[in-house]
């Protein structure tokens, strides 16, 4: 699906603005906190339902303001397809979903939405931040592929949250043995599904795991879960009132071969490095959408060339050529070497 257009109403710093694309190429040009990135993330977030930054759904909305929506045209062949997101801040927040004006719940609303790939600098905490944030991002990327993935996921951590009370509210152990063991079950049924895919979609993406010059590979920090692990984490458990083994606390390495080293990306790594670990990660993700879905992602660069260097930024030129590419940059240079058909956006 190519995106044709987009309309934001008090998303970010955009009162009411409509903004057309090429189904090639677009450039979105303007200096630092103009606006850029909320534009990329306004096409992120009517794809994907959420925002690209970790904070309240609220906060997506201009200051003072009771309500936003963000609404997208698509077209595949003869037919376009619009996806439309309300957020209304009442007593509670309500985020409304549409696929041609027929409302859906975020489920449904998400099987219809053209897959999306984003490489931006917020990403960047992917590779030195938490190890829940690696979690997400390939959750995320593997629950688009396998929607029995994300239901085993979902599963997951209802039952992680229902043993999680059990354990803070029962004080006798032996009572709490007997109360956590269906749980304990329950966990270790969706957690091996979850687990399968997590090492399906680490073998895929070390298949590929040249980058130009660059060698890079994923590693997966399994955390076993099992009935024995269970027992031999019971007293831990009981005193510190949570559930301490299972795929929550999983991790994801990622390493660059460096001569005849592997080293460790996330810790002894340049900024620069970090982000060309990133963006393997992200042509990765681009062509698992493009073997499982049999589509073309469509994919959004922010800030790309900064801190990459010429035979790098040539990658991204690579990349640009096979997909309907947004691109924001500050880079005035960057635009003398583009085609005529590269659309211009200016904020």
């Amino acid at each position: 699906m190519i995106l044709e257009s987009i309309s934001l109403h008090n998303f970010r710093n955009f009162v009411d603005n409509k903004f057309k694309f090429a189904p090639s190429l677009t450039i979105i040009m303007g200096k630092n906190s103009v606006g850029k990135t909320n534009l990329l993330e306004g096409i992120f977030f009517v794809c994907n339902g959420k925002g690209l930054r970790e904070e309240k759904q609220e906060e997506l909305m201009n200051i003072e303001v009771a309500s936003m929506h963000v609404e997208a045209e698509f077209s595949d062949k003869s037919s376009v397809t619009t996806f439309k997101i309300v957020l209304k801040q009442t007593e509670n927040l309500e985020k409304i979903f549409f696929v041609d004006r027929s409302k859906k719940m975020l489920q449904s609303y998400l099987k219809y939405t053209p897959p999306i790939a984003i490489f931006s600098p917020e990403l960047i905490a992917i590779i030195d931040g938490q190890p829940s944030l690696r979690r997400g991002f390939i959750d995320d990327i593997i629950s688009k592929c396998d929607l029995e993935y994300k239901k085993r996921l979902q599963n997951y951590k209802n039952g992680l949250r229902r043993r999680n009370k059990v354990i803070e509210k029962e004080n006798d152990p032996e009572k709490l043995r007997k109360e956590i063991l269906f749980w304990n079950n329950y966990l270790i049924e969706q957690a091996e599904y979850i687990c399968e895919k997590r090492e399906w979609f680490v073998n895929f993406v070390n298949k590929s795991e040249k980058l130009d010059t660059h060698v890079f590979s994923l590693n997966y920090e399994k955390n076993e879960i099992s009935l024995n692990r269970f027992e031999e984490y019971f007293m831990r458990e009981y005193y510190q009132k949570r559930t301490l083994i299972g795929p929550q606390r999983d991790d994801f390495k990622i390493f660059k071969q460096q001569d005849e080293k592997k080293i460790d990306v996330h810790k002894f790594s340049s900024r620069g490095e970090q982000r060309l670990a990133l963006l393997w990660l992200i042509i990765n993700q681009i062509q698992l959408y493009e073997q499982e879905l049999e589509h073309k992602p469509l994919v959004l660069l922010d800030d790309i060339f900064s801190e990459l260097d010429e035979s790098n930024k040539k990658i991204v030129l690579d990349l640009i050529k096979k997909h309907q590419t947004i691109i924001s940059t500050t880079e005035e240079e960057f635009i003398k070497h583009l085609s005529k058909d590269t659309h211009i956006i200016r904020i």
